[in-house]
């Protein structure tokens, strides 16, 4: 930005990162899961606004979770790879980093097609120590966490 600056060059930046969707107890688990799961999965995740994971309170991360499915589902079809309204990851590249971050075990359960560009929504339980947890994953793969008080989950 400085050195664009100093010659009026325009530019955009992206300040993009992991960007927690924390839910609590006690919220309309039908509505923050169609949330969740248009957030997450328009384009594929592939947008500055897509929550980068879920930290949902854990009374509640099971029925969210299956809601969350159900409505990937609703929006997507039974299988969304033939469904004209589910997108496809915008390069080989960044299909190889998605999958890249998945350990070995969830990379070999998602149906992938890399020559169409293709990665099924997928919703994994992480934990913090996850490739998934260590950068951006800017793609259809949904990291869910629990937490059991609200202030150890923003702190």
């Amino acid at each position: 930005m400085k050195a664009a600056s100093d010659k009026l060059i325009p530019l955009t930046l992206e300040l993009g990162g992991k960007c927690p969707c924390i839910v609590e107890s006690g919220i309309d688990i039908k509505k923050a899961a169609r949330r969740i799961t248009w957030g997450k999965f328009f384009n594929l995740g592939q947008n500055c606004i897509a929550p980068d994971y879920v930290y949902a309170h854990n009374s509640i991360k099971t029925e969210l979770v299956k809601g969350i499915k159900r409505n990937i589902e609703k929006f997507y079809g039974s299988d969304p790879s033939k469904s004209p309204d589910y997108g496809r990851i915008i390069d080989e590249r960044h299909f190889d980093r998605i999958l890249s971050l998945l350990n070995k075990e969830d990379a070999r359960n998602l149906k992938t097609d890399r020559k169409g560009l293709y990665i099924e929504p997928a919703i994994i339980g992480a934990s913090w120590d996850d490739g998934l947890m260590k950068e951006e994953i800017f793609g259809p793969i949904l990291p869910v966490l629990g937490y059991e008080n609200l202030k150890d989950a923003v702190c």
